[in-house]
């Protein structure tokens, strides 16, 4: 396990996408090479984990799909020794990412004993924070919502004034200064 904690799996991703791509006009599996763009992308990505759970999952299974692909195919001998040199790659990559994935506190690499944790699982605790504590879980795993004795009252928010009715648009009365008389005109005419 020392080995693998000393592999960066960059590289190995990188390695396994030119190799890939070199056999990619060939008769070869037509899933490498989208499994190492994307591990490009995975290994890049460091908002969430799962990507890398992702990829750990899609390299764990192409192990074996490329066992199964070379008994099943006959390809030329230089993209033969490529594919075996990719599927050897293949290994060291998982453990890689498995490892990484557990030095990062993910859940799915914790489940896999370290290099010097053989029989112990490590467990991750994590506390969401939340404003004013409501609904955040707690060090222990427990909910402290109201359905476990821990109400709370929510805060309440002004409630909006009530809009002012609204009228219907009058002409506002014009206050001139004197002026004559005037016959007001017949509807439908038009003066000058």
């Amino acid at each position: 396990m020392e080995f693998v904690q000393a592999l960066d799996p960059n590289s190995l991703v990188l390695l396994q996408s030119s190799i890939a791509f070199i056999c990619s006009p060939f008769v070869s599996p037509s899933y490498n090479l989208p499994i190492s763009l994307f591990g490009i992308y995975a290994l890049n990505y460091t908002e969430t984990y799962e990507p890398l759970r992702a990829l750990s999952g899609f390299i764990g299974v192409s192990i074996l799909f490329d066992i199964i692909w070379l008994f099943n195919n006959s390809p030329a001998v230089l993209i033969k020794v490529l594919l075996i040199i990719n599927w050897f790659l293949k290994v060291p990559t998982f453990l890689s990412l498995v490892l990484s994935l557990k030095q990062r506190g993910d859940q799915f690499g914790s489940t896999l004993p370290g290099p010097r944790e053989f029989g112990g699982q490590a467990q991750t605790v994590w506390t969401m924070p939340t404003p004013s504590g409501l609904g955040a879980y707690t060090a222990a795993g427990g909910d402290g919502g109201p359905e476990n004795g821990h109400s709370k009252p929510l805060p309440t928010a002004p409630s909006p004034a009530p809009a002012a009715p609204t009228m219907p648009h009058s002409p506002t009365p014009q206050h001139h200064q004197s002026q004559p008389a005037v016959a007001a005109p017949l509807p439908g005419t038009f003066t000058i």
